[in-house]
């Protein structure tokens, strides 16, 4: 998956109040490109209030796909957050003989993820993270 118009590591989205204590950037780690992956996070990790649910969420690129999810609660309820996929790369990059082509070239990323609220309020964050590939596997 490409990942055109990404901004790189460090840079942090605008809309997020800036009187507000929450962070606009969220550390996602090493992602790798082969397997899919995904990050879970919650409107609490962004400062926001659970009592206005989320109702969508986009990205700026297309190696991170948002959506909304409804998890249950240790207090038995429900609370929604915003699920990011990371996509796995083509599956021939990683085959071997002559069709195999290089890994994906290890580069950091800040994907910017726009939430829509029930109340019509908007947010943006950053996820950044490592887009790379595993380069080997230890066996046990």
């Amino acid at each position: 998956a490409g990942c055109d118009g990404v901004l790189t590591a460090g840079t942090t989205g605008g809309t997020l109040p800036a009187t507000s204590s929450s962070p606009t950037v969220v550390e996602a780690g090493i992602v790798f490109a082969d397997p899919e992956g995904y990050l879970c996070v919650s409107p609490e990790q962004l400062g926001l209030s659970v009592e206005i649910p989320v109702t969508s969420a986009t990205s700026s690129c297309e190696c991170v796909v948002p959506s909304v999810i409804a998890y249950r609660t240790p207090q038995g309820t429900t609370a929604n957050a915003v699920l990011l996929r990371f996509v796995k790369e083509d599956a021939n990059a990683f085959e071997s003989g002559p069709s195999r082509q290089e890994p994906v070239s290890p580069v950091r990323l800040g994907v910017l993820i726009d939430v829509n609220f029930a109340d019509r309020s908007t947010r943006q964050f950053t996820v950044e993270l490592l887009h790379t590939s595993i380069a080997q596997e230890a066996t046990p």
